[in-house]
Parts: structure tokens; C-alpha cells; sequence
């Protein structure tokens, strides 16, 4: 038996999970993948290119800039 995992059109996981055989096939909603990883309350876990990925809720103008790197010290590292 293997897990399968449900996601929605975002590729999000549901949090619905099931078992199948290993020679049975799944509808493109469900995932044979490994188990989902912890996530902060309002993230999700997102199923996209072959790996799950954490998602948070955080506004993009939320999340401090970076300091630049002029082309120069990009160079050096």
C-alpha cells in the first residue's frame, strides 16, 4: 500500500489522505507522494513540481527587502 494525498486546483493538500495498491491509479486530485510537511497555522502546503512546498499567508509587502548587492560584491562572493 502506498499514501496518496488529496489536493485542490492550486495544488494545495486538502488534508484528506487515503492508501491504494501500488498498481492502482489515482484522478489527477490525489498525489502519490510522501507524507506533507508541518506547516504554520494559515499556511498550507503546496504540491508543485515533484515537492511539497510550505505556503504562508504573509503579504508580500509583509516580508522585508533584502539589502541590494551592487554587481561589483556579487562578483567577490
Amino acid at each position: 500500500m502506498i499514501d496518496i494525498y488529496e489536493i485542490d486546483e492550486f495544488g494545495q493538500w486538502t488534508g484528506a489522505s487515503d492508501q491504494i495498491d501500488e498498481v492502482d491509479g489515482c484522478t489527477p486530485t490525489w498525489v502519490r507522494a510522501p507524507a506533507p510537511p508541518k506547516f504554520p497555522e494559515g499556511g498550507a502546503v503546496v504540491w508543485a513540481i515533484g515537492r511539497w512546498h510550505v505556503r504562508d499567508d504573509r503579504l508580500i509587502a509583509e516580508i522585508e527587502p533584502e539589502e541590494p548587492v551592487s554587481q561589483k560584491e556579487a562578483q567577490q562572493q
